[in-house]
């Protein structure tokens, strides 16, 4: 009768805590946000990175579940006419945003930055499917948004001293866990 030997491998990743000053200048729509599952801290960044205030998780983008993408889907749909983006026309722009309501109204924020972004980069994947004036108006819409759109008091600062809001039960419940940290 063969014997088996099995062996195990262990192959450790490391996932450095990286975010930094310069890593966190470039606020474009395209440079990710992620965010902390533990302690809902949000930061940027292009490569896997651990949370800057806990360290205990990679941070994960903000993406749109199955439903998410058919409301916003279902809004885009209903645009009227082939209409290409100008922020200018106001007209266009609250049509868009009431459609947004209309389908879409119990998970979009326009003032979320991190949703915005993930409307946006859902859009440009079906983009890549179907060239639409529609989608493409609603793109260029994101991208508007995401500029008038500010951070989120969640969002890492590595120019601040002091420890931020949400981070102070954190605070707390390690003082009480190791008071010497």
């Amino acid at each position: 009768m063969p014997t088996h030997t099995i062996t195990q491998i262990s192959i450790g990743h490391y996932v450095p805590v990286t975010p930094t000053e310069e890593s966190q200048a470039d606020k474009g729509i395209d440079h990710p946000i992620v965010s902390c599952w533990d302690c809902d801290t949000q930061w940027r960044a292009h490569e896997q990175s651990r949370c800057p205030y806990c360290a205990r998780q990679v941070g994960a983008p903000r993406v749109l579940n199955k439903d998410e993408k058919w409301e916003l889907m279902e809004a885009i749909m209903n645009l009227d006419g082939e209409k290409t983006f100008d922020y200018n026309t106001e007209c266009d722009t609250w049509e868009f945003h009431l459609l947004l309501e209309k389908h879409a109204g119990t998970w979009y924020d326009m003032s979320s930055r991190a949703v915005i972004q993930a409307c946006y980069f859902a859009l440009l994947k079906h983009q890549l499917k179907y060239q639409r004036p529609k989608i493409a108006f609603a793109i260029a819409f994101f991208q508007e948004e995401y500029a008038m759109a500010t951070d989120s008091d969640l969002m890492y600062n590595p120019n601040k001293d002091e420890v931020p809001v949400h981070m102070l039960g954190w605070c707390e419940y390690l003082d009480q866990q190791d008071p010497n940290w």
